[in-house]
């Protein structure tokens, strides 16, 4: 059988990471470990609390599927596993996600072959990322600006949702000029602001939007601000499965995709 096993994983953040929820210093994750024969692989949990989920329930469903030996025998059936997690349990994504980057670790490890190997990625060039600057002073804003610039980042995100959105993003542009940027509001603003805030940051070189509506927000409201933003707008916390894609169909511009808020890639 496949053995599983898991741990506490604290991570702490080099400055204090702040959005419109709140500012944090570090992060409380799960570490899982999925052992076969002499093999191990290992995939990690990021519970979200806007997504119902913490370390105690991560905890909570990983000790079931240990006990109940949910996995099974065979590394190799990732999907069938899939499937019975999410018959065993609904919504905790981050747990599921976990098990299932711990069986492709597992898989690959087995094989021999990196997983991007195995899911048939092995010509794609990688993506470029961006480097986020969390809420914070404006102060403390330069200065992460400065380091992320100074460390070759080419894209940068901006979260927002304050009373001083704009001033942080003249302190962010004083810094990286002509950077590509990325907003990211987590919800903070009503549709009233959001229309507003978009045509303000269109002049600054801001590529689209992400989740400027509160979670809960009804299409409606998402269709207004997207009918009238010069900016693509992308929701994020709105979205974890397939059915909240088609639910806002027409009334956004794109979607964030995270493994820990959709339960993993199958």
């Amino acid at each position: 059988m496949i053995e599983l096993h898991f741990e506490p994983l604290s991570l702490k953040t080099a400055h204090p990471f702040g959005i419109s929820y709140g500012t944090s210093v570090d992060s409380h994750n799960v570490l899982v470990r999925l052992n076969y024969e002499e093999f191990e692989g290992l995939g990690e949990a990021a519970p979200a609390s806007y997504h119902n989920e913490t370390i105690g329930t991560v905890a909570a469903v990983l000790k079931l599927w240990a006990d109940e030996e949910t996995l099974g025998n065979d590394p190799f059936a990732i999907e069938d596993v899939m499937r019975r997690l999410d018959k065993s349990v609904a919504g905790n994504a981050s747990a599921k996600a976990a098990v299932e980057m711990a069986l492709h670790d597992l898989v690959g490890k087995i094989v021999g072959q990196p997983v991007f190997r195995l899911l048939g990625l092995s010509s794609l060039a990688t993506p470029m990322t961006d480097f986020t600057i969390g809420i914070d002073s404006l102060e403390t804003v330069e200065l992460k600006t400065v380091e992320a610039v100074a460390q070759g980042y080419k894209i940068l995100k901006v979260k927002q949702g304050t009373a001083y959105d704009r001033e942080i993003i003249e302190t962010v542009r004083k810094v990286a000029p002509n950077l590509p940027l990325r907003v990211d509001a987590n919800g903070g603003w009503t549709p009233k602001v959001a229309i507003a805030m978009s045509h303000y940051l269109a002049t600054k070189g801001v590529q689209f939007i992400e989740q400027p509506l509160p979670k809960y927000a009804q299409v409606d409201d998402w269709r207004f601000v997207r009918e009238r933003s010069p900016l693509p707008i992308f929701a994020d916390e709105s979205v974890c499965r397939a059915n909240d894609v088609a639910r806002l169909a027409g009334a956004i511009d794109g979607v964030v995709v995270k493994l820990a808020k959709t339960g993993g890639l199958i």
